[in-house]
């Protein structure tokens, strides 16, 4: 794959796709920061340090290459789950949504459900344990390009 050592997950340029796909991420990012700081419902610190940390993530990964590959899955895959979603919040503001279609409103929010366990749960964790597994073997074997930042990142 090109990404066989911890070495190269860590360091090596994912492909031009791979780096669009974190660079619209960041574009979201910080779109959803700036709209959610108008938004009582969406302006809790939490959210708002989330949106800041993840834009910081990507524009890190874009502009010294720390972690590309990782960041194809957890600034790219992970927001699959955020398609159903789509539908399930609309509906929230237009409930008529809900009344004329209850199946499809259903559909969508299991949709939702399930594409978040899968993506944000299950294999997020196997992928942040492989992340820090390639972490931890960069830092102990010297071969770390940014052994301060890779300790921050843990």
């Amino acid at each position: 794959t090109g990404y066989d050592t911890p070495f190269d997950r860590l360091y090596k340029a994912a492909p031009e796709s791979g780096r669009q796909m974190i660079l619209v991420n960041l574009a979201f990012q910080l779109w959803d920061f700036l709209i959610s700081l108008n938004r009582k419902e969406l302006n809790s610190p939490e959210m708002l340090a989330h949106h800041a940390l993840a834009a910081t993530l990507c524009a890190i990964g874009l502009h010294i290459g720390f972690v590309q590959y990782y960041g194809i899955y957890f600034l790219g895959v992970t927001e699959v789950s955020s398609l159903p979603l789509v539908y399930v919040d609309a509906a929230k503001f237009y409930p008529e949504m809900q009344r004329a279609r209850p199946g499809m409103d259903l559909a969508f929010k299991v949709m939702f459900g399930l594409s978040f366990i899968a993506v944000r749960d299950v294999y997020f964790i196997k992928y942040s344990i492989t992340l820090w597994k390639d972490s931890w073997s960069v830092l102990s074997d010297g071969s770390a390009l940014y052994p301060k930042m890779t300790v921050g990142f843990l």
